[in-house]
């Protein structure tokens, strides 16, 4: 029995998310960010900020969160700079193994729209041109692959490469990241757990 269990630890492990707070549930923290300001207004440009129904400004249409339609989800208002990062986080990856990031984000105004990229140890990984606003707005799934070089802590950081000083606000939400198993290592974790609850049963 004690060996089921750590197999389903492991499969467990497997599809786990490796981020916090991705979801915005808890506010203000789990993340850091740089250039930009927390603050309950988009004037000034460079701010962030979370909402549970409405963004900044009436004129964007009503939105609520894509994790529940009743939690919280994070609005930013881009920036000028594209090396400023909106949000940022340290996660311990493991050589060769392929990870997938992914999150959910909404445009609130109109053209230009925002472009999301997401670097790696300052490297980048991809980008992603959220779509034309609609009133009110619609959330599009963005994801970005890739394989760690080295078992190490790495920074992931999410920018706006987007600079246009007008427009460019937009809301995300339910950010995660989960490791890509290889097929053969799967299928025979899944063989084991097999044998073993047969073998379990049996005795």
């Amino acid at each position: 029995m004690k060996r089921i269990l750590i197999l389903l630890s492991l499969l467990c492990a497997m599809s786990a998310q490796a981020l916090t707070n991705g979801d915005f549930e808890s506010g203000n923290t789990g993340f850091t960010v740089s250039g930009y300001t927390y603050a309950n207004t988009s004037v000034g440009g460079d701010r962030y900020d979370f909402r549970t129904e409405s963004p900044w400004s009436g004129s964007y249409g009503s939105l609520t969160d894509h994790t529940s339609g009743g939690g919280q989800y994070m609005v930013v208002n881009g920036s000028a700079v594209a090396a400023n990062y909106f949000w940022s986080q340290n996660v311990d990856v493991v050589a060769g193994e392929e990870y997938t990031f992914s999150g959910w984000a909404a445009n609130l105004t109109l053209a230009p729209n925002p472009v999301i990229q997401l670097n790696v140890d300052n490297i980048n990984k991809g980008s992603f041109s959220v779509g034309a606003n609609s009133n009110p707005p619609v959330w599009e799934q963005f994801s970005f692959t890739w394989t760690a070089a080295t078992t190490e802590t790495v920074s992931l950081t999410l920018h706006d490469t987007q600079t246009a000083a007008n427009g460019n606000d937009f809301a995300i939400d339910d950010l995660g990241m989960v490791p890509e198993p290889a097929t053969a290592s799967l299928m025979a974790l899944v063989a084991g757990l097999g044998f073993l609850i047969r073998r379990h049963l049996v005795s």
